[in-house]
């Protein structure tokens, strides 16, 4: 149930999950299976954390960091009093989301971005290490687009919650931390090689 004011939503988005291993009849899940690919698996797992866990905290906060695509609603008059969607990063979802937050604080109005865990959504995710890669090549090079664009809100309290805990953990967590972690495993191989 939404217990605050539905009035001042400008956003909501439902759960993606991934369709691959599951049949359709006519258009309805009818059965879904464990698919056979690892690949697969891995992003099951990884969506599970993602919209279930991650953004119904986010949620809470009013401070959910992307509504994806195809699982989200916007309000239009929203939408229109920030001149539409832009065309100046690589997808609009993060970005329009983000740019939400921004607008709604530097204008002192109340609003709400919101998460719906129980509206299920169904997506095919890439089944191959080729289609991963490209796919995750998108989605960092929107994410660094974005935290670039609004990086005055990092750690900014005139936003709020988004300023002060979102972007940074989109800079820190999700843009950086890929590199991070690659440079700790790397780490990881040299220590063990010196005998460390």
């Amino acid at each position: 149930p939404i217990n605050f004011d539905p009035g001042r939503i400008v956003g909501l988005g439902a759960t993606l999950s991934p369709l691959n291993g599951c049949v359709l009849d006519d258009g309805r899940v009818v059965s879904c299976r464990v698919p056979r690919d690892w690949i697969v698996r891995f992003q099951m797992l990884e969506y599970s954390s993602a919209f279930v866990a991650n953004r119904v905290g986010w949620s809470e906060l009013n401070a959910v960091p992307v509504l994806s695509g195809g699982g989200s609603c916007w309000r239009r008059d929203a939408i229109e009093e920030l001149g539409g969607f832009s065309r100046e990063t690589t997808h609009e979802d993060l970005e329009m989301t983000i740019r939400l937050h921004e607008h709604f604080h530097r204008e002192s109005r109340p609003y709400r971005i919101v998460y719906l865990p129980d509206n299920v959504l169904r997506t095919e995710v890439p089944h191959t290490w080729r289609g991963l890669y490209r796919q995750r090549k998108r989605w960092q090079r929107t994410l660094f687009e974005t935290v670039w664009r609004h990086r005055g809100m990092i750690f900014n309290p005139r936003y709020g919650t988004a300023g002060m805990l979102l972007m940074p953990y989109l800079l820190l967590y999700e843009a950086l931390g890929p590199f991070v972690e690659l440079a700790a495993y790397a780490l990881t191989i040299v220590l063990l090689l010196l005998g460390v």
